[in-house]
């Protein structure tokens, strides 16, 4: 090969290596922009409610859990609570998801997304039906109360579970019971790159920056919070449910009823009697068919220990 045609094969490459290089920054210095409507604020009541979710995946043996994703368990648990009628359709993909994920609703033909503005909305449209519900309607310092709620639940306790199910082995040891569905040569790539995906955002959020030691003490914290709000009474705000307990029991039924979560994790649970007993009440309730066929070995292996 001559002098020119190595300077020409050089060349090209180094022209590759720069375009890579570029398009790879390109990529780390993106701003990702919203691309999202403005949620709706009210339907007609005579629409029919249908709830998305991801398609039924396998479980871990013993796993009792409502749902994989607890926003999904919090909505169906609201639409219990309002006693509201609805239809479950089940998606491989998120590719009618409005906000990139489950749940989002279709009503009529308006969709709405994110459990916050989903329950906004069908508030506004079922506004005289709620009032004969089993919901309760918050003054505004029970608002402000339940609002606080939802801040602890689903911008810490998540995390804590995200945290102990991906980041701590033996939480991750169940969580890949899900890609027995899988085919088998795709399933390494699929579950490594959820792990690397959600551990890298529960480090970006701060909990996976602090060694396990320290996670489980603010999870302690974030339970012990929430148990001396609920103390002896049957739902957070009071004798009736909220949209606060509809999230908090869509996290607690996987540590209570669920195996996707670590040993530790199902051991501290334990320590709040009033919280397991806070998601049995809610799975009696408004849940009752779905413990019909639970071994009642199963559910004493659930709530035994706090009885």
């Amino acid at each position: 090969m001559s002098d020119s045609d190595l300077n020409i094969t050089f060349g090209v490459l180094g022209v590759i290596c720069f375009l890579t290089l570029g398009l790879w920054f390109r990529s780390r210095t993106r701003l990702v922009k919203s691309t999202a409507e403005n949620s709706p604020i009210q339907g007609d009541p005579k629409d029919r409610i249908v709830m998305y979710d991801i398609k039924k995946m396998q479980m871990p043996p013993g796993d009792q859990s409502l749902r994989v994703t607890v926003f999904v368990s919090k909505l169906e648990a609201w639409l219990r609570f309002a006693h509201l009628p609805y239809r479950i359709e089940r998606s491989a993909t998120l590719k009618g998801a409005p906000k990139g994920q489950v749940p989002y609703i279709t009503h009529g033909k308006t969709v709405v997304a994110d459990t916050t503005f989903i329950i906004k909305y069908l508030t506004a449209t079922y506004a005289k039906d709620l009032t004969h519900s089993d919901l309760q309607l918050p003054d505004p310092e029970q608002h402000a109360l339940a609002t606080a709620c939802l801040a602890v639940i689903e911008e810490k306790l998540l995390y804590d579970l995200a945290y102990h199910r991906f980041v701590v082995e033996s939480g991750w040891r169940q969580v890949q019971y899900m890609s027995g569905k899988f085919p088998w040569w795709v399933r390494p790539f699929t579950m490594r790159a959820m792990r690397v995906s959600i551990h890298n955002r529960i480090y970006l959020q701060g909990t996976a920056r602090h060694s396990q030691h320290d996670v489980n003490v603010l999870v302690r914290t974030h339970l012990e919070c929430l148990s001396t709000i609920l103390g002896n009474k049957p739902f957070l705000l009071g004798q009736n449910p909220s949209e606060a307990d509809a999230s908090l029991f869509g996290i607690l039924d996987q540590f209570v009823y669920g195996c996707m979560v670590s040993r530790e994790m199902k051991e501290m649970i334990q320590h709040f009697p009033n919280l397991c007993q806070f998601t049995e009440r809610i799975r009696d309730r408004f849940f009752p068919e779905t413990l019909e066929d639970m071994p009642d070995t199963a559910r004493q292996d659930s709530i035994g220990k706090v009885a």
